[in-house]
C-alpha cells in the first residue's frame, strides 16, 4: 500500500482466492469475526490506491512475465502449516487452516502442536477443537503459551482452555506419531 500512496501502480498476486491468509481463516470462526472486518478495510483500501488484485492465481515466473513488471517483490506473508513430525500413520497431520474450516477429519482427541508459535493461532485452534467436543491437548516449545500475546486476551484464552479441558503442556515439541501415540521431548532438557 506504501508504494501505492507514493504513486507506483501495483498488482497483487496471491493464489489464495480471498486476501488476507491465515487472518482470513480466523475470520471464518465465530470467535474472531472482527478480523472480517479488517480484512474488507483493507480490500476497500486497496480498491481506494489502484491496487488489482489478482486472487486465485499463482505468480509462476510465466505469470510475472505477462505482467511484464519493473519490479517484483515476493511477500510470502505468514506460514501456517504442518510441524514436521516423523508418523507412520498417513493422514494423521493435518494444517491448522484446514482444520479450522472442517474439523470433521480428526478423532475425538487431539493434539495441536504449536511449535514456537507465539501468538494466537494454536489457541484458535485449541478452543474451535474442545468446542467441537474432542479432548484437547496443547502443545508448545515456549516457555509459556502464546507469550506475544496480549496479556488480558491471554487470560481470557486461557481461562477458556482450561474450563474446557484442554491440557496445555509448555516447553514440549512434538518428536513422532506412530502406534504408540505421539511421542514428545522437553525443549529445555531435550528428553
Amino acid at each position: 500500500m506504501a508504494a501505492a500512496r507514493r504513486g507506483h501502480r501495483i498488482t497483487l498476486v496471491d493464489r489464495a482466492r480471498e486476501i488476507g491468509g491465515f487472518l482470513a481463516v480466523l475470520a471464518r470462526t465465530s470467535a474472531h469475526a472482527e478480523f472480517g472486518r479488517y480484512l474488507s478495510y483493507a480490500a476497500e483500501t486497496l480498491s481506494e490506491l489502484g491496487i488489482e488484485p489478482r486472487l486465485g492465481v499463482e505468480a509462476d515466473a510465466g505469470f510475472v512475465r505477462t505482467l511484464a513488471p519493473d519490479v517484483t517483490v515476493l511477500a510470502t506473508g505468514a506460514r501456517y502449516g504442518t510441524i514436521p513430525i516423523a508418523t507412520d500413520k498417513p493422514g494423521t497431520v493435518f494444517d491448522a487452516a484446514a482444520i479450522l474450516d472442517d474439523p470433521a477429519p480428526l478423532g475425538r482427541s487431539v493434539a495441536v502442536v504449536g511449535g514456537l508459535d507465539d501468538h494466537l493461532p494454536p489457541l484458535v485452534v485449541a478452543d474451535r477443537l474442545a468446542k467441537s467436543g474432542r479432548k484437547v491437548t496443547l502443545l508448545t516449545e515456549n516457555f509459556s503459551i502464546a507469550p506475544a500475546l496480549e496479556p488480558a486476551n491471554l487470560h481470557l484464552y486461557l481461562k477458556m482452555l482450561l474450563e474446557q479441558g484442554v491440557a496445555i503442556r509448555p516447553m514440549t515439541a512434538a518428536v513422532a506419531l506412530n502406534g504408540d501415540g505421539l511421542a514428545v521431548r522437553n525443549t529445555v532438557t531435550n528428553t
